[in-house]
């Protein structure tokens, strides 16, 4: 008896234990600005140390996060914007070798306030936007080799108040496969989640109407993609849901107006009690930077450009 009692009481303090944990996670996540505020709370304690080796893109993609958290009314210290900010400035000549890379570090410049057309350490300033200029075909209207260098540079434009060329939009629209784009921006692939989202994000921002056919089409194949729990995963319907598609999905939802709740609860669930944000409910994620700054611009309510400047900056050259 006195076995079978201890055994009883051990099982009875696991799953109390296991229920206030799950207490606390369901706690944390709530809300979506109270996990916003946690999620900056996290990246404030975690330092640089949580990124990448030479993770200049990462870190670009946290300052607009940041700056979408304070949008929202979330406490976002100035150290902790100055300490990645002067990270990605001190990386950025070395960084900005694809169209991509350009258009990431040109919305964090914005994002902060900076001119992205004279960005950098003090006499390595660096004009974003005629090395971005630098990556367009303007035979084809392509950005770049890819679907997240042609997205990102559109993107990218619209924050520094840049006029997006034409050919670019139609470019494009003329690469959307049976269903969405892939990353390849080629019509004879499979589509992917993450290259529709930010491709529907992007031309968005370069004006295309929400009631556009083919974004419309694009979207309803994403909702086909979504998984019970209202989340996403980056390959595959029904597969685990994963912080940085559900991130996508989210962002691109908001630019159409549809709706985002559940995806957004999907989402929360992945919160840790630290703050950070789990790659999927089984895996923790090497780099939870990546994830928890996904999460927490898209929990945000806010798409990129996070904020767009008042008027094109000179450049310092």
């Amino acid at each position: 008896m006195k076995n079978f009692s201890r055994t009883h009481v051990l099982i009875a303090l696991a799953s109390l234990a296991a229920f206030l944990g799950g207490a606390a996670i369901a706690q944390a996540a709530s809300s979506n600005k109270g996990a916003v505020k946690n999620g900056v709370s996290w990246i404030r304690k975690s330092g640089l140390s949580q990124f990448p080796s030479g993770g200049t893109g990462f870190k670009s993609d946290t300052l607009s996060a940041l700056a979408a958290a304070k949008k929202i009314g979330v406490s976002v210290p100035n150290s902790t914007r100055d300490r990645i900010l002067d990270s990605v400035e001190e990386d950025t000549s070395s960084y900005v070798i694809t169209a991509g890379a350009s258009a990431k570090v040109m919305l964090a410049a914005v994002a902060t306030g900076r001119n992205p057309r004279c960005f950098g350490p003090k006499n390595e300033e660096s004009d974003l936007y005629n090395i971005l200029k630098s990556f367009y075909n303007s035979s084809s209207g392509q950005y770049g080799k890819t679907s997240f260098d042609h997205a990102l540079a559109l993107l990218a434009l619209k924050a520094a108040h840049q006029s997006v060329p034409s050919k670019a939009v139609k470019f494009a629209k003329s690469r959307r496969g049976q269903y969405g784009w892939n990353f390849a921006m080629s019509k004879s692939s499979g589509d992917d989640v993450e290259s529709s989202a930010l491709m529907i994000e992007a031309l968005r921002s370069a004006g295309v109407s929400k009631k556009d056919s083919g974004l419309k089409s694009a979207y309803k194949w994403l909702t086909f993609q979504r998984n019970a729990d209202g989340g996403f995963n980056p390959d595959t319907p029904n597969g685990e849901t994963q912080a940085d598609a559900t991130s996508y999905v989210i962002r691109a939802a908001d630019t159409i107006g549809a709706s985002t709740k559940n995806a957004k609860r999907a989402l929360r669930a992945l919160q840790k009690n630290g703050g950070s944000f789990r790659s999927t409910p089984a895996a923790g994620g090497s780099y939870p930077t990546i994830s928890t700054t996904n999460a927490v611009l898209a929990l945000s309510g806010q798409h990129y450009p996070v904020v767009a400047r008042s008027k094109a900056g000179k450049s310092c050259l």
